[in-house]
């Protein structure tokens, strides 16, 4: 409705109030009320009796609410709501627009309670004011109830005046003649409505850009109850509230807001609900650490890099420390954060180790604000923010990872960076923008030495200038690196040694270290000798237990670092039997492993975690390591972690076999949640080893699978199986068990990545060979016969499949039984078919048994529940159920992201489902964002041409079309259509539905492409004739 007509129905309305009755028990004539309604709605509607849930059919329009109060139930918490959509509860029957509104006006000392309903189930009605004059906090609940896997993006409320000036004069004719109840009852209603916006204000405090509420709280003292006529004074006082810098400057804010429609609450939470402790592994955010509590010095470089970065919010700021590892950097970085948290609205810390590590931290933080989930969603937001805010990129010494990309655009924002690359100092901006950290003034190393030595308060003259003469004699050549003095205080406070004796211990180990590493290819300089001789005096102090614990972790990340990495591995060593017998070589690292692992045990074979948190305290005594008790996780400094690979007796190659077991045996088989969080932790581990790995064994590379599998990394994936795969063929044959098994990952993982002909000739001869050696009803034949039909679905061959996935059914139906994992499986995948053949009554019949025996068998949010949720959705889909598919599909998004990553394909395909039900329903925006994040993660992780980018790409076309993209849509679905005739072949059944998306663009540009038309729909009608 315009504002102009809105305006002028407001008019009419006041003309109630412009005849006060001389007789009577009220002071208004409801008959005059509700003629004056009716005509507002026959005007609008075009029929004075329209009732509230007039064309909800569909349930898509608007939802509207308007609130009364029972007149004979004045005392109840719970009002009634006349609503225009069916609700779950308190459903008030459907009744006439104006009865409504006359019942939420009907002030007993105005109006007569209006009565709604049939003879038999009337009940009378009074003003909603009275005690619920503002309904904000009953929205809440009902929007939560109504949408309840959605996200809230605003809230916008309107206020009628602030309590303080909706106030009665002391003295007037309206005072004499209104009775002094109803001016109570009136300033009651102000206030509570004040009230609760104060309490849904509070509700929102920590969420900023979220809750918005306008109310006019200057110029309304002069306004009785009487004078609703005087329309020009409200003019005018709106008007001067609007023209306030805030007001406008939140109004601008609530337009942007809405316009971006982006979630930022989950709507669990948004009526006020109490949450119990909980802890998203999956999705937990790496904090910024606390510098380390013997930090000393460098106060010109902090002041420094204060003065550049502290104006972000006025325009980028972005300080480089740069310099040798082991110099400060990052603890100069960490005490700057430390000294200026109150002056950020975020910092944001980013590990640059690798690409993965730095896009976990942004993807972590764009969850934790809500506000997406991936780092593109974080650079976005931080790009358009205006406080100042601080990220901090640490570690960036890669030259392979480009930190470019994981700057925000934007002319505001702090940014601070350490690095080794000296060239990265070209991204500082702002005056005196950079700093070489290289060295400590020689009094800022004394001091820090004696800190570290526990000797700063109580020193002998003698040991002062022994410390003096260590400082020149050793540290002075590199700079006072502050890593091997921190090396070198600690050991001499753990050692109980003198700095004198600590000299001469020094210069002799010194030639012991040289002799140590001759071996090594590339020649050490000073700096080197200098560090590694501090590490390595420390090193020779530690137990065993502690040195085997370095040894291991050598060849892992150096950050991330967690215990129940080394409790899963000593619990499974003890039972481990690989499927290839172990080689001599192999039956050897094991022993080691195990004993590296036995002091950790308890003698029944659970584990000791104290004895393991000694071993490790152990190496933070020394300074070799560090405890992040923020994120629960320990870090070697890069420097240390490349020393920590020379140390061990071992040949390096034996040493990576030992922390190759060490990671694989970790991992399980498993599909808990529990097991499937900590598969996606380890990756960065695996990713490592494998860096540094030419080829692991056939058993470890079986385990190291089960990673890339969780974390939807087919490609990596399929190296590793075909490692299994040969090292079993070779070692137990071709119809052994195992081998099959291998064949049967080779063929998934050909499948995943769209090679379907090499999956089908595979699978054919699993096929083959189980029945021939296990039987038809044996759970591997059925499995792999599972594998063929899913194969034979991806290639459109819905008989084929169809035919394998009954007989599968039946067999495992009558062997198994109905509520057997493997029958449901059967059961899911030939719903999938009957649904692509368009049998939808028949895909539903069939998946809504399978979720509810899934979640009984498997879980609520097991990935196989999540999997039928999704194939039942998608048929509530093509049955044109789009608020059902919408509904069903945010939630599996949302167990999706939460429980498998937000890259994993199963992941992207919610995501794509459920953007179709947003274009189905007219949401394009919200279709369009969808479709171009899952488009830009599979061009990167598949590539362009796979069969499941392609999809993307004509999905995204379609929305284009829908929305009058014309140009756009005919592009890429052109694009499409052309490359799917290279990877599906021309008359490929996926290339036909691409087509066809391409003729339907054509049709909406008929004017301009009619030849184009005319071609593509005779060349699609010769295919599907001889198809």
């Amino acid at each position: 409705m315009p504002v102009d007509r809105a305006i002028q129905y407001y008019l009419s309305l006041t003309g109630v109030f412009s005849h006060r009755k001389l007789l009577g028990t009220t002071m208004y004539k409801t008959t005059k009320l509700r003629d004056v309604l009716k005509t507002i709605v026959k005007d609008a509607t075009g029929d004075e009796n329209t009732c509230m849930m007039a064309g909800s059919a569909d349930g898509e329009q608007t939802k509207t609410m308007i609130f009364a109060r029972s007149k004979h139930n004045m005392n109840a918490g719970t009002p009634r709501i006349f609503r225009s959509y069916q609700a779950a509860v308190n459903q008030m029957p459907d009744c006439r627009l104006w009865e409504a509104t006359s019942a939420s006006m009907a002030h007993p000392e105005l109006f007569k309670a209006v009565d709604i309903g049939d003879t038999f189930t009337q009940e009378s009605f009074v003003d909603g004011g009275l005690g619920c004059t503002n309904p904000t906090a009953h929205v809440l609940v009902e929007v939560k109830a109504l949408f309840p896997n959605r996200h809230l993006s605003a809230l916008v409320c309107i206020g009628a005046g602030h309590s303080s000036t909706i106030e009665i004069p002391e003295v007037s004719w309206f005072k004499n003649l209104m009775p002094n109840p109803v001016l109570q009852a009136t300033k009651r209603i102000a206030e509570d409505a004040e009230q609760v916006a104060h309490n849904i204000a509070m509700r929102f405090r920590s969420t900023s850009g979220v809750y918005f509420r306008f109310s006019v709280d200057q110029g309304m003292q002069s306004l009785a109850s009487s004078d609703w006529e005087k329309l020009k004074m409200v003019t005018a006082h709106t008007r001067a509230y609007l023209h306030q810098a805030r007001t406008n400057l939140e109004m601008n804010q609530a337009v942007r807001v809405i316009g971006a429609r982006r979630g930022v609450i989950q709507m669990k939470y948004v009526d006020g609900e109490i949450r119990g402790s909980e802890r998203d592994t999956a999705n937990s955010v790496k904090l910024c650490p606390t510098p380390t509590p013997v930090f000393t010095g460098r106060e010109d470089t902090i002041s420094q890099i204060v003065e550049c970065i502290s104006h972000g919010d006025k325009r980028r700021c972005v300080f480089v420390l740069y310099g040798l590892g082991g110099s400060g950097k990052t603890q100069l970085a960490l005490k700057t954060v430390e000294i200026t948290q109150n002056m950020w609205s975020d910092i944001i810390f980013v590990d640059a180790t690798t690409n993965e590590t730095a896009m976990a931290s942004l993807t972590s933080f764009a969850k934790q604000k809500k506000i997406g989930d991936s780092y593109e969603n974080a650079l976005n937001w931080l790009s358009s923010r205006h406080e100042r805010w601080l990220m901090v990129i640490d570690n960036a010494d890669d030259p392979s990872v480009d930190i470019n990309q994981y700057l925000p655009e934007g002319i505001t924002g702090s940014i601070l960076i350490t690095t080794r690359v000296e060239q990265y100092a070209l991204l500082a901006r702002g005056q005196n923008s950079d700093c070489r950290v290289a060295k400590m003034r020689p009094e800022e190393g004394l001091s820090l030495l004696l800190k570290l030595a526990r000797l700063e308060n109580e020193i002998s003259e003698e040991e002062r200038a022994a410390a003096v003469q260590l400082l020149e004699s050793v540290y002075k050549s590199v700079g006072y690196l502050a890593l091997a003095i921190v090396q070198a205080g600690a050991y001499i406070f753990v050692s109980k040694r003198s700095i004198k004796n600590y000299l001469d211990m020094l210069i002799q180990h010194r030639e012991e270290t040289l002799e140590k590493y001759k071996r090594l290819p590339a020649r050490m300089d000073s700096y080197h000798r200098t560090v590694y001789t501090t590490w390595h005096m420390s090193y020779v102090l530690l137990g065993q237990s502690a040195q085997q614990l370095l040894h291991l972790m050598a060849f892992m990340h150096h950050t991330g670092i967690k215990e129940d990495t080394f409790r899963r591995a000593a619990i499974s060593l003890a039972s481990l039997k690989p499927q290839i017998p172990a080689t001599n070589f192999e039956i050897k690292v094991q022993e080691h492993l195990a004993e590296c692992l036995r002091p950790y045990l308890h003698a029944n074979g659970s584990w000791n975690s104290s004895v393991f948190i000694d071993s490790m305290t152990e190496l933070l005594s020394y300074s070799l390591m560090s405890y992040d008790k923020v994120n629960d996780e320990y870090t070697l400094h890069v420097l240390v972690h490349d020393w920590a690979r020379t140390l061990t007796n071992y040949h390096s190659d034996i040493t990576i076999e030992h922390t190759a077991l060490l990671l694989a045996t970790s991992i399980d088989y498993e599909e808990t949640m529990e097991s499937l969080t900590y598969k996606r932790m380890i990756e960065v581990h695996v990713n490592r080893l494998l860096e540094k790995h030419v080829q692991p064994t056939a058993n470890v590379a079986a385990l190291f699978s089960q990673v890339y599998e969780c974390t939807g990394k087919y490609a990596a994936k399929l190296i590793l199986d075909r490692l299994t795969l040969d090292g079993r063929l070779q070692a137990l044959g071709e119809e052994h068990c195992a081998t099959l098994i291998s064949k049967k990952d080779v063929a998934y993982d050909y499948l995943q990545l769209g090679r379907y002909t090499e999956a089908v000739a595979l699978l054919q001869q699993v096929v083959e060979i189980r029945k021939r050696v296990s039987g038809d009803g044996h759970r591997e034949t059925l499995k792999a016969m599972q594998k063929l039909a899913d194969t034979y679905y991806c290639l459109a061959r819905y008989a084929d499949a169809q035919s394998f996935q009954a007989c599968i059914f039946d067999t495992s139906s009558r062997v198994y039984g109905e509520d057997h994992p493997n029958t449901l499986d059967s059961m899911h995948s030939l719903a999938l078919t009957y649904q692509a053949q368009g049998q939808y009554d028949r895909a539903e019949a069939l998946l809504l048994k399978v979720v509810d025996d899934y979640k009984r068998v498997k879980g609520e949010e097991h990935p196989h529940t999540m999997d039928s949720m999704h194939g039942l959705a998608s048929t509530y889909y093509h049955q044109g159920r789009y608020s059902e598919a919408e509904s069903m599909q945010e939630h599996v998004l949302a167990v999706r992201k939460r429980g498998q990553g937000d890259e994993h394909p199963n992941t992207l395909i919610a995501m794509n489902e459920l953007a179709l039900a947003y274009s189905a329903k007219g949401r394009y925006g919200e279709a369009e964002e969808l479709q171009l994040k899952v488009l830009n993660i599979r061009k990167r992780a598949y590539g362009k041409n796979h069969p499941e980018t392609l999809t993307s790409m004509s999905n995204l076309a379609c929305t284009y079309r829908d929305q009058g993209r014309y140009e756009e849509a005919e592009e890429l679905g052109k694009q499409v259509v052309d490359t799917g005739e290279h990877v599906f072949g021309s008359r490929h059944p996926l290339r036909l539905r691409h087509m066809r998306n391409l003729l339907e663009t054509y049709e909406a540009m008929i004017d301009r492409r009619r030849e184009e038309y005319d071609i593509l729909q005779e060349q699609m009608k010769e295919w599907e004739a001889s198809g």
